[in-house]
């Protein structure tokens, strides 16, 4: 038994390069349908209920060129979205508006959430993987996940806004208000970060890592946290569903009223 335990301990010396220094870590074997827990001291716990899984399968530290399609897209993006910004913030400073303020946000979230990703990406493969240890990864998977969730509700207030300037001018003009929109704002960007909290409560499935990606984010299979984390993602299709009926119908209405 003494030389089983110290054969887990030489593998985990080998593989295992997401460790913290805390008391215990856990090492599955699924080997014959049987999991093994492994105590191992200067490490961290990862269970089927922690913040983040699949963490002790290793991280691959080689640079293949061939798979570098994801950051040099990544790195444009960051490029091209903060030359948007530039210039939007040159306009907004002669000409102020809901419009103005509404495409200037979609561009810093989108500017926000493309630098969070490349951090992952770039940032894990030089620090070959420390830095999508548990909390780390949690912490960016929860912010870029709900970041991207909120340019949804954006698009959603941008083609409302227009249906109303468009279809509705009076009421347009006499009820949308910039703070208004500032509020719907603010609400579906808490809305976002709340509806993605609950892994850090354990009560939904936790934050995955995507090896192939190298990113992490919130994970979307529904067989894993049971009936809250099925819940939160059935939430989530309905939204979806509703954000492609709500833009289709505002951007009909608007062209149909141009005609």
């Amino acid at each position: 038994m003494d030389l089983f335990w110290m054969k887990c301990r030489e593998w985990i010396d080998k593989n295992v390069v997401h460790l913290d220094q805390t008391k215990g870590c856990v090492l599955k074997i699924k080997k014959h349908r049987m999991a093994t827990e492994i105590p191992y001291e200067n490490s961290t716990v990862i269970s089927d209920y922690s913040m983040v899984t699949d963490l002790t399968s290793g991280f691959d530290c080689n640079l293949d060129i061939t798979k570098t399609e994801l950051p040099i897209l990544l790195l444009l993006t960051l490029i091209f979205t903060g030359v948007a910004i530039l210039v939007l913030v040159q306009i907004r400073s002669t000409s102020s508006g809901i419009d103005s303020l509404l495409v200037l946000t979609l561009a810093t979230n989108d500017f926000v959430t493309t630098l969070l990703y490349t951090v992952m990406w770039i940032g894990g493969w030089i620090a070959c993987g420390s830095l999508m240890e548990q909390k780390s990864c949690a912490l960016l998977g929860w912010l870029s996940s709900a970041l991207t969730i909120w340019s949804a509700w954006i698009i959603i207030i941008m083609t409302c806004v227009r249906y109303l300037a468009t279809v509705k001018p009076v009421y347009y003009k006499t009820k949308v208000t910039t703070s208004k929109i500032k509020i719907g704002l603010v609400l579906t960007l808490l809305h976002s970060l709340s509806l993605l909290i609950f892994p850090f409560f354990k009560v939904a499935a936790p934050y995955f890592y995507y090896k192939f990606n190298r990113i992490c984010a919130y994970d979307f299979a529904p067989g894993k946290g049971g009936p809250a984390h099925r819940t939160i993602l059935g939430v989530m299709a309905v939204e979806g569903l509703l954000t492609i009926v709500m833009v289709l119908f505002f951007n009909t209405s608007t062209i149909y009223q141009s005609i």
